[in-house]
Order: structure tokens, then C-alpha cells, then sequence
């Protein structure tokens, strides 16, 4: 009896642990999904090689109302951007390999005029070389978001709202291109709306969030009505009857009743 005891006290004790390990295993899992690279470039302006590890693939557990990746996810787009730590040139990593329509003096000359802190260097390099050469409208948004995630994390209310207001000039921009896909519209106008909603603007956000609504697309019309909600009722009072009627009389709590 006594080394069935034994036995039957591990097997419990194994059952007790083997959920916990199952979760540790889905969380390392989930941490691997999103796997890394190294790759070397070379600088098509002064021919330094930048070695940087870029995302082989990624793994993204939720998102910010303004589509920040969360958890152990990672933004896949900014994050395969590299910086020359000489010239400051900076790209996604294909780009280095083509430098087609190029013009290096004209880069190089805005990298040298740019003013920039050391947390926004890599963001604002970016945005100066897409300015001064694909000057695709729909990049420079998304880096234009990239830095407002950048301000929000120093919780600066003066840096957070200079970067807002440059993340809606940026999609503004890009919702009015020539070249701008259908597919996108619904997200441009959430995004607008969003915001407009986190700058304090809540009038204006409404109506974007109602354009957004109306684009068709169900999972940012969902966004959209969420965020709405909030625009309109965001530092409302809110009736708290049960409060009132805590801080009442016996005779008015059980007339409250």
C-alpha cells in the first residue's frame, strides 16, 4: 500500500504541473512565431556596411485602437527599416539593394539638415529619405504613425500631440493620393478618426469615425462604433444612482428600493 501511495502522490502531483507547463509552451511558441534575421546592407550613400536583425516572421496577440501591435507582436513593416549609423540613411532592407531613382546628394544633404532626438532619429531619417525620394504618401503615414507610438511612450502630453498632429496630416495625405487602394479607405478614415479622438479633437473624430462606419468594412465599423461611443462620452459625467442612493437616509434608501 505504501508504494502505491507513492505512486498515486506523483501522478497527482504531474497533474497538477502539467497545465502550467502547457501554458509555458504556448507562450514560448507564441514568443518563437516571431523569429528574427540578420541581414547586411550597404549604405548607398557612403558605402558603410549596417548589419541589423529584421522580422522573418511575426506572431501578433492585439492591437491599440490605433493598430499597435501588442504583446509579443511587432509592427512587421517599421521593423524591417535599418539605419546607417554614420550618414543615417535610412530604409526598409530591400531598399538598399535598389537604389533606383536615387538622388544621393539631395538625400544626403536633408539626413544632414534633419534635427531630430536620439528617440526619433531612426523615425524622422526614414521619413526624410521616403520625402526625398519614392515620397510615397502611404509609407510616410505609416511612419508618421510609428513616431506618435514612439511620443507615446514618453508620455510627453507636448511631444504626443506634435506627433498626432503630424500622423493626421500624413493619412490625410494619403487618403486624398491618386494611387490609393479601395481596400484601404475604411483604415485611413478609422485611423484619421482615432487620432483626432487621442489629440482631443472629439467633434472632428466623430465625424470620421461615421465615414469610417459607412466604408464597408465590418471589423473597422466595429472599431469605429467603439470609438465613437467614446468621442461622445469621454469626460461626460455619469449618473450614479446607486451611489446617491448609498448616501441617502434609511427612509429614502428603502423608498430607493
Amino acid at each position: 500500500m505504501g508504494a502505491e501511495s507513492r505512486r498515486l502522490g506523483r501522478w497527482l502531483r504531474l497533474g497538477a504541473v502539467l497545465p502550467l507547463i502547457g501554458i509555458l509552451v504556448l507562450h514560448t511558441s507564441q514568443i518563437e512565431a516571431t523569429t528574427w534575421r540578420a541581414v547586411t546592407k550597404t549604405c548607398p550613400l557612403d558605402g558603410t556596411e549596417v548589419t541589423n536583425f529584421v522580422p522573418g516572421s511575426t506572431y501578433i496577440s492585439d492591437l491599440t485602437p490605433d493598430f499597435r501591435p501588442l504583446g509579443v507582436g511587432v509592427d512587421w513593416f517599421l521593423s524591417a527599416y535599418i539605419m546607417c549609423p554614420t550618414c543615417g540613411f535610412t530604409a526598409r532592407y530591400e531598399a538598399f539593394d535598389d537604389t533606383e531613382g536615387l538622388d544621393r546628394t539631395r538625400v544626403l544633404e536633408a539626413l544632414r539638415r534633419l534635427e531630430a532626438s536620439s528617440l526619433f532619429r531612426e523615425r524622422d531619417s526614414a521619413i526624410a529619405v521616403e520625402m526625398n525620394w519614392h515620397n510615397d504618401p502611404h509609407v510616410l503615414a505609416h511612419l508618421a504613425l510609428g513616431a506618435k507610438w514612439l511620443a507615446d511612450d514618453t508620455g510627453d502630453p507636448a511631444i504626443i500631440q506634435d506627433r498626432l498632429g503630424r500622423a493626421i496630416e500624413a493619412h490625410k495625405t494619403a487618403l486624398a493620393h491618386e494611387g490609393f487602394a479601395a481596400e484601404q479607405k475604411p483604415h485611413y478614415l478609422y485611423l484619421i478618426g482615432e487620432l483626432l479622438r487621442q489629440k482631443g479633437e472629439r467633434e472632428e473624430a466623430i465625424k470620421w469615425f461615421d465615414r469610417a462606419r459607412e466604408a464597408g468594412d465590418e471589423r473597422i465599423r466595429g472599431l469605429a462604433e467603439q470609438q465613437r461611443l467614446l468621442a461622445v462620452y469621454q469626460d461626460k459625467p455619469v449618473e450614479q444612482p446607486l451611489a446617491a442612493v448609498a448616501q441617502g437616509t434609511p427612509d429614502e434608501k428603502v423608498k430607493a428600493i
